[in-house]
């Protein structure tokens, strides 16, 4: 249920470095408040500016010890998030400033600094059942595609609607530009229409960015 797998892509990335505090940016979102002004479909920056909160965002509460992505803000725009909107299939979520977007087919890759955030589509008849999901990610882990699982498969509620969140491990083997890691993934499955959504965020273990990968859960909608 939780096929194809995104986060192969991973080892192309490089070696991951220092994160921001989550503390620190999500206070200065707060105080400077943000909002979702119209997108285009791509990667079109400008979606989040000054005025009130991402789209469907509620406030996070922070946590110390808590990291959100490297990011900075957008080069050309200066935002601190950044839309992206597929037209084509249907959905918008807000991702760090800066970040690379990529495309492979129904495949969406956005990521920078050994972090990364996947989303991957497949036609479905009906949504996926959480019996379903454990037993794929039990499978999974046998064949050594997991390491951990950290949390296991649950519904949770989205402003999207319904979606089984888990939570889990992944070795990234060592490449030319990147050594091997652990990888703290973060997989939410939707279903809209048709279609199984899978929203995977990761990054190495040692930077915990749940809270900052909570609101880009949040923020997640049907465009």
């Amino acid at each position: 249920m939780v096929d194809p797998d995104p986060d192969g892509m991973e080892a192309q990335m490089g070696h991951a470095r220092t994160t921001l505090c989550i503390a620190s940016l999500l206070l200065f979102a707060v105080a400077a408040g943000c909002a979702t002004s119209p997108s285009t479909s791509g990667t079109g920056p400008g979606s989040v500016t000054a005025g009130s909160q991402p789209p469907g965002a509620s406030s996070p509460a922070t946590s110390p010890g808590t990291f959100v992505p490297a990011s900075g803000t957008d080069p050309k725009s200066g935002l601190l998030f950044d839309t992206f909107t597929s037209a084509k299939l249907g959905y918008r979520l807000i991702y760090p400033g800066g970040w690379n977007v990529t495309r492979a087919g129904t495949t969406v890759r956005i990521a920078k600094f050994g972090n990364a955030i996947v989303v991957a589509e497949r036609p479905a008849g009906s949504a996926p059942k959480l019996k379903g999901v454990r037993a794929a990610i039990k499978k999974q882990r046998a064949k050594g595609g997991l390491l951990a699982v950290t949390v296991p498969a649950r519904p949770v509620s989205l402003s999207a609607g319904r979606a089984l969140r888990v939570v889990f491990t992944q070795a990234r083997a060592a490449t030319d530009t990147s050594p091997a890691a652990t990888l703290l993934v973060y997989r939410y499955i939707l279903y809209h229409d048709g279609r199984v959504i899978v929203l995977s965020m990761q990054g190495p273990q040692q930077f915990d960015n749940r809270q900052a990968y909570k609101l880009i859960a949040e923020t997640f909608a049907w465009a």
